[in-house]
């Protein structure tokens, strides 16, 4: 839904306006026209909102306003001081970064100028209350001789937009848990952290996989123990 200034008065009281889009002139003296073009709706809870905006100074000289992006409560979102000169338009793109959500909401907004309004229903989807962090074997400082440290790095991903806590664990080919932590990560953000154990004395070279697992991904690699036989 949208609301809209009245802008045939203005256009036909003024030469040379009224072939200019609607919703582009002001409404009032010294007041620049906003058209809401696009948004990046609909986005997950967490993410920026994009908003972009015709604006227009149907007034022969040159006129600055500053803009504003409202929600539904008129709270104030984004602002920017624009400065047209007579009879311009120009492209302006205002934002927020959403709050989480655990449910779908779809709510208006307004981008406002001195004189003129236009608004537009955006939605925010629920985060992902589940999801968890991707796990990826960066590297393994083997081989080692039996009954040494044998370390695993790993990159650790969060491919929501919203912050993600997960539980990563070490894993031998029995999927004995070698060692774990727990990670939180800010949205659509990557971390390295490292794993590792003491491995077990043997008299032979062995070579077996090494895994690590979050809650919804996991990752394996060959890594060598020598003996000391």
């Amino acid at each position: 839904m949208r609301r809209r200034g009245v802008l045939a008065a203005l256009a036909a009281s003024m030469g040379g306006m009224a072939s200019l889009p609607t919703g582009t002139l002001a409404t009032t003296q010294d007041s620049l026209g906003v058209n809401i073009t696009e948004t990046s709706s609909p986005v997950t809870g967490g993410e920026y909102l994009q908003v972009v905006v015709s604006v227009g100074n149907g007034a022969t000289y040159e006129v600055t306003n500053t803009l504003e992006l409202l929600d539904s409560s008129d709270t104030l979102l984004d602002s920017r001081e624009v400065t047209l000169p007579g009879e311009a338009t120009e492209i302006v793109t205002l934002g927020y970064v959403t709050y989480e959500t655990q449910s779908d909401v779809t709510f208006p907004i307004t981008v406002r100028s001195a004189g003129d309004a236009d608004s537009t229903d955006v939605t925010v989807n629920a985060i992902d209350p589940d999801a968890g962090l991707g796990v990826s074997i960066a590297e393994t400082l083997d081989p080692v001789t039996g009954g040494d440290y044998l370390e695993v790095q790993v990159s650790v991903g969060n491919y929501e937009p919203h912050e993600v806590t997960d539980t990563i664990q070490l894993l031998d080919s029995s999927d004995t848990v070698l060692d774990s932590r727990e990670m939180t990560l800010y949205g659509e953000s990557t971390k390295y952290t490292a794993l590792g154990w003491e491995t077990y004395p043997v008299t032979s070279t062995v070579e077996f996989p090494v895994t690590v697992r979050s809650s919804e991904d996991r990752d394996s690699e060959q890594v060598t123990v020598y003996g000391t036989g």
